[in-house]
């Protein structure tokens, strides 16, 4: 995966993350270009401010910013009733969720200053299908 495009892609029949000719779009989530990290909700909302704004800065450098969030990116530990257990090993539920909110709101701001065009992810592989 380390080798895979990070711009949308036609990928190779029976060789996954390569280039190819099949008629779907992978659409990758957005990483950095030589450390390759996740830009993601859960990296957004865990690192700090300078680390944040430096991976939204690397992600609108793209031509494609896909940003995957998943449910637990704007969970609160302390009033949804997570365990304790869970807590412990997932350290974006050790962040509030008004920080949480406040990091996604900031990255959203950013991309919005800077030209972003916000649409579905089907709406991005209509755009990059015949790329």
């Amino acid at each position: 995966m380390l080798g895979a495009p990070r711009v949308p892609y036609h990928p190779a029949a029976g060789a996954p993350y390569r280039r190819g000719k099949l008629p779907i779009v992978e659409l990758p989530v957005t990483v950095t270009p030589r450390l390759r990290l996740h830009v993601i909700g859960t990296t957004l909302v865990v690192a700090p401010e300078w680390l944040r704004r430096q991976l939204a800065a690397a992600a609108l450098g793209t031509r494609h910013f896909n940003l995957e969030l998943h449910g637990i990116d704007l969970s609160d530990a302390a009033s949804d009733g997570f365990s304790p257990a869970l807590v412990r090993r997932q350290p974006d539920l050790r962040v509030s969720l008004e920080r949480k909110l406040a990091a996604l709101d900031r990255t959203l701001g950013e991309a919005r200053a800077a030209g972003a065009k916000f649409v579905t992810l089907a709406e991005a592989a209509l755009h990059f299908a015949g790329a």
